[in-house]
């Protein structure tokens, strides 16, 4: 995934999260324990989304990925005793786009670099 893939789930999670945040504080069905651990969780999510992306981003694309299925797995508890709307954070449907367009990215960055190194080439004879 590129950078800018990671943000994209960074704020599509955000929203999901914010949603859930707002179930939490509003359903009186959970446990004092299930929302301070809630509560703890949302915070690191809030300043973890707060970090800007950089450009060597894999260890955050992972974390990224970690948080979506952590979130399932709250949303999953909150979900038997209240109503959580919004869609499930891991289904194929709301994750993002497989590697197929990176290759294509990457092919493109290839293309340029020799297409950069031949001119420069030309230019040097």
């Amino acid at each position: 995934m590129w950078p800018s893939d990671t943000e994209r789930e960074k704020v599509r999670l955000d929203g999901l999260m914010r949603t859930t945040d707002a179930v939490v504080q509003t359903c009186g069905a959970l446990t004092a324990d299930e929302r301070m651990g809630w509560a703890q969780f949302f915070a690191g999510w809030r300043e973890f989304a707060q970090k800007e992306v950089g450009i060597f981003s894999a260890n955050e694309c992972a974390l990224t990925m970690q948080y979506g299925r952590d979130l399932a797995g709250w949303r999953a508890t909150i979900q038997t005793r209240c109503a959580v709307p919004g869609p499930d954070p891991t289904s194929p449907a709301n994750r993002p786009p497989d590697e197929a367009p990176a290759v294509v990215k990457w092919a493109v960055v290839g293309v340029v670099a020799l297409s950069a190194a031949l001119l420069v080439r030309s230019v040097l004879r």
